[in-house]
Protein backbone atom coordinates (compact mmCIF):
# COMPACT_ATOMS: atom_id res chain seq x y z
CA UNK A 1 0.00 0.00 0.00
CA UNK A 2 1.48 3.35 -0.96
CA UNK A 3 2.56 6.10 1.52
CA UNK A 4 4.54 9.19 1.99
CA UNK A 5 8.36 8.54 2.21
CA UNK A 6 8.45 12.15 4.20
CA UNK A 7 7.74 12.76 7.46
CA UNK A 8 5.06 15.54 9.08
CA UNK A 9 6.69 18.72 9.15
CA UNK A 10 3.89 20.78 11.48
CA UNK A 11 1.29 19.22 13.72
CA UNK A 12 0.35 22.60 14.76
CA UNK A 13 0.61 21.64 18.25
CA UNK A 14 1.24 24.96 20.27
CA UNK A 15 -0.05 28.19 21.19
CA UNK A 16 -3.10 29.88 19.47
CA UNK A 17 -1.52 33.01 16.54
CA UNK A 18 1.20 32.66 14.14
CA UNK A 19 1.97 29.90 12.26
CA UNK A 20 5.76 30.83 13.43
CA UNK A 21 8.99 31.45 11.66
CA UNK A 22 9.37 27.73 9.82
CA UNK A 23 6.12 28.96 7.70
CA UNK A 24 6.11 32.46 5.05
CA UNK A 25 3.49 34.01 3.61
CA UNK A 26 2.63 34.76 0.61
CA UNK A 27 2.53 31.80 -2.38
CA UNK A 28 0.17 34.20 -4.10
CA UNK A 29 1.29 37.78 -3.82
CA UNK A 30 -3.12 38.46 -4.14
CA UNK A 31 -4.46 36.60 -0.95
CA UNK A 32 -4.75 38.15 2.53
CA UNK A 33 -2.15 36.36 4.15
CA UNK A 34 -0.63 33.60 6.19
CA UNK A 35 -2.97 31.07 7.89
CA UNK A 36 -3.10 31.22 11.87
CA UNK A 37 -3.23 28.29 14.49
CA UNK A 38 -6.48 27.89 16.71
CA UNK A 39 -6.95 24.64 19.08
CA UNK A 40 -3.71 23.20 17.31
CA UNK A 41 -4.49 23.39 13.51
CA UNK A 42 -4.22 25.24 10.68
CA UNK A 43 -7.36 27.54 9.82
CA UNK A 44 -7.94 30.91 7.70
CA UNK A 45 -6.68 33.92 9.47
CA UNK A 46 -9.40 36.53 10.60
CA UNK A 47 -12.32 37.20 7.93
CA UNK A 48 -11.88 33.48 6.75
CA UNK A 49 -10.04 34.96 3.54
CA UNK A 50 -8.10 33.00 1.33
CA UNK A 51 -5.07 32.52 3.52
CA UNK A 52 -1.46 30.96 2.27
CA UNK A 53 1.64 29.98 3.26
CA UNK A 54 4.72 27.60 2.20
CA UNK A 55 7.63 25.91 4.48
CA UNK A 56 10.89 27.96 3.70
CA UNK A 57 13.30 25.70 5.10
CA UNK A 58 14.41 24.90 1.62
CA UNK A 59 13.10 24.14 -1.57
CA UNK A 60 12.29 20.43 -2.56
CA UNK A 61 13.11 18.10 -6.03
CA UNK A 62 12.00 17.15 -9.04
CA UNK A 63 10.21 14.31 -7.22
CA UNK A 64 8.41 15.88 -4.22
CA UNK A 65 5.09 15.22 -2.42
CA UNK A 66 3.59 17.06 0.56
CA UNK A 67 0.49 15.75 2.67
CA UNK A 68 -2.09 16.55 5.21
CA UNK A 69 -4.81 15.80 7.38
CA UNK A 70 -8.25 17.69 6.58
CA UNK A 71 -9.89 18.33 10.67
CA UNK A 72 -12.20 20.70 9.08
CA UNK A 73 -14.34 20.82 5.76
CA UNK A 74 -13.53 23.87 3.79
CA UNK A 75 -16.13 26.49 3.78
CA UNK A 76 -14.73 27.66 0.24
CA UNK A 77 -11.41 26.09 -0.48
CA UNK A 78 -8.44 24.17 1.10
CA UNK A 79 -5.39 23.57 -1.16
CA UNK A 80 -2.14 21.84 -1.19
CA UNK A 81 0.74 23.51 -3.16
CA UNK A 82 3.75 22.18 -4.28
CA UNK A 83 6.67 23.28 -7.04
CA UNK A 84 6.24 26.62 -5.94
CA UNK A 85 8.87 28.95 -7.79
CA UNK A 86 9.05 32.58 -6.89
CA UNK A 87 6.34 32.58 -3.90
CA UNK A 88 4.66 35.92 -2.69
CA UNK A 89 5.50 37.77 -5.88
CA UNK A 90 3.88 38.72 -9.33
CA UNK A 91 6.10 35.83 -11.13
CA UNK A 92 4.98 33.08 -8.86
CA UNK A 93 4.94 29.50 -10.58
CA UNK A 94 3.28 26.38 -8.33
CA UNK A 95 0.86 23.45 -8.89
CA UNK A 96 -1.96 23.25 -6.25
CA UNK A 97 -4.18 20.30 -5.37
CA UNK A 98 -7.31 21.79 -4.80
CA UNK A 99 -10.37 20.74 -2.30
CA UNK A 100 -13.87 22.73 -2.66
CA UNK A 101 -17.28 22.56 -1.69
CA UNK A 102 -17.69 20.54 -5.07
CA UNK A 103 -17.73 16.58 -5.15
CA UNK A 104 -14.71 16.64 -6.91
CA UNK A 105 -11.19 17.63 -6.53
CA UNK A 106 -8.78 19.73 -9.15
CA UNK A 107 -5.27 20.72 -9.83
CA UNK A 108 -4.06 23.54 -11.27
CA UNK A 109 -1.28 25.38 -12.48
CA UNK A 110 -0.59 29.05 -11.76
CA UNK A 111 2.16 30.71 -13.84
CA UNK A 112 3.01 34.51 -14.04
CA UNK A 113 0.90 37.21 -13.79
CA UNK A 114 -1.36 34.68 -11.61
CA UNK A 115 -2.49 33.00 -14.40
CA UNK A 116 -4.30 30.15 -13.62
CA UNK A 117 -5.05 27.25 -15.16
CA UNK A 118 -7.20 23.83 -14.58
CA UNK A 119 -5.45 20.63 -15.17
CA UNK A 120 -8.95 18.80 -14.91
CA UNK A 121 -11.07 17.37 -12.17
CA UNK A 122 -11.84 14.11 -10.79
CA UNK A 123 -13.71 11.90 -8.40
CA UNK A 124 -12.87 11.04 -4.71
CA UNK A 125 -12.59 7.27 -3.78
CA UNK A 126 -15.12 8.21 -1.12
CA UNK A 127 -17.02 11.35 -0.02
CA UNK A 128 -14.33 13.69 1.68
CA UNK A 129 -14.78 14.12 5.19
CA UNK A 130 -13.20 15.48 7.92
CA UNK A 131 -10.30 13.43 9.36
CA UNK A 132 -9.12 11.74 5.83
CA UNK A 133 -5.82 12.52 5.12
CA UNK A 134 -4.46 13.45 1.31
CA UNK A 135 -1.21 13.35 -0.17
CA UNK A 136 0.08 14.58 -3.62
CA UNK A 137 3.27 13.45 -5.10
CA UNK A 138 4.70 15.35 -8.36
CA UNK A 139 7.69 13.47 -10.69
CA UNK A 140 9.53 15.36 -13.11
CA UNK A 141 11.22 13.88 -15.84
CA UNK A 142 12.39 15.03 -18.94
CA UNK A 143 10.09 18.56 -18.80
CA UNK A 144 7.13 16.52 -18.17
CA UNK A 145 5.41 16.95 -14.54
CA UNK A 146 3.10 13.89 -13.89
CA UNK A 147 1.21 14.37 -10.31
CA UNK A 148 -0.95 11.69 -8.86
CA UNK A 149 -2.91 11.96 -5.68
CA UNK A 150 -4.29 10.00 -2.97
CA UNK A 151 -6.92 9.65 -0.06
CA UNK A 152 -6.59 7.64 2.72
CA UNK A 153 -9.68 7.54 4.88
CA UNK A 154 -8.46 5.45 7.61
CA UNK A 155 -7.53 2.28 6.00
CA UNK A 156 -4.54 3.33 4.13
CA UNK A 157 -3.75 5.47 1.08
CA UNK A 158 -5.46 4.73 -2.26
CA UNK A 159 -5.10 6.68 -5.17
CA UNK A 160 -7.18 8.81 -6.98
CA UNK A 161 -8.31 8.77 -10.25
CA UNK A 162 -5.65 8.73 -12.90
CA UNK A 163 -2.08 10.45 -13.05
CA UNK A 164 -2.14 13.80 -13.70
CA UNK A 165 0.32 14.81 -16.57
CA UNK A 166 1.70 18.01 -17.67
CA UNK A 167 3.97 18.64 -20.62
CA UNK A 168 3.77 22.30 -20.88
CA UNK A 169 6.89 23.00 -19.38
CA UNK A 170 5.86 26.02 -17.11
CA UNK A 171 6.07 24.95 -13.82
CA UNK A 172 9.71 22.56 -13.93
CA UNK A 173 12.45 22.24 -11.25
CA UNK A 174 12.71 22.81 -7.43
CA UNK A 175 9.99 24.55 -5.61
CA UNK A 176 8.53 24.87 -2.09
CA UNK A 177 5.45 23.14 -0.38
CA UNK A 178 2.66 25.01 1.03
CA UNK A 179 -0.91 25.03 1.97
CA UNK A 180 -3.89 27.64 1.70
CA UNK A 181 -7.41 27.33 3.70
CA UNK A 182 -10.37 29.44 2.88
CA UNK A 183 -13.88 29.69 4.53
CA UNK A 184 -15.44 29.26 7.87
CA UNK A 185 -14.68 25.45 9.19
CA UNK A 186 -11.31 25.16 6.70
CA UNK A 187 -8.93 23.29 8.96
CA UNK A 188 -5.93 21.19 8.82
CA UNK A 189 -3.46 19.26 10.41
CA UNK A 190 0.18 17.21 9.98
CA UNK A 191 1.03 19.01 7.30
CA UNK A 192 4.48 17.11 5.97
CA UNK A 193 6.20 16.33 2.46
CA UNK A 194 9.66 16.86 0.84
CA UNK A 195 12.02 15.47 -1.53
CA UNK A 196 11.24 11.95 -2.91
CA UNK A 197 14.33 10.23 -4.10
CA UNK A 198 16.12 12.39 -6.56
CA UNK A 199 15.48 13.72 -9.61
CA UNK A 200 15.85 10.80 -12.02
CA UNK A 201 19.15 9.97 -13.69
CA UNK A 202 20.00 7.90 -16.61
CA UNK A 203 22.69 5.91 -17.17
CA UNK A 204 25.01 6.56 -19.90
CA UNK A 205 24.72 4.60 -23.40
CA UNK A 206 26.52 1.18 -23.43
CA UNK A 207 28.77 2.07 -26.07
CA UNK A 208 30.78 -1.28 -27.61
CA UNK A 209 34.23 -0.84 -28.75
CA UNK A 210 34.83 -1.33 -32.45
CA UNK A 211 37.97 -3.19 -33.34
CA UNK A 212 39.49 -3.32 -36.70
CA UNK A 213 40.40 -6.48 -38.37
CA UNK A 214 43.90 -7.01 -39.07
CA UNK A 215 44.77 -8.79 -42.10
CA UNK A 216 48.24 -10.41 -42.32
CA UNK A 217 49.69 -9.98 -46.19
Amino acid sequence: MPSPSTSILDNFNRADGALGSSWTAKIDDTTVGPPVIASNVAVPRSGNGYSDAYWNATTYGLVQEAFLTVTGLPGAELDIIFKAQNPGTSTAKFYEWTMNSNTTWEIWRCVTGHSYTSLGTQNYNTAKAAGQSFWVTASEVAGVVTITAYQNTGGGYAQMGSPVVDSSGLVLGAGYIGFAVSGAGAAIDDFGGGTVGGAVVYPPPFVVPFYSALVRV
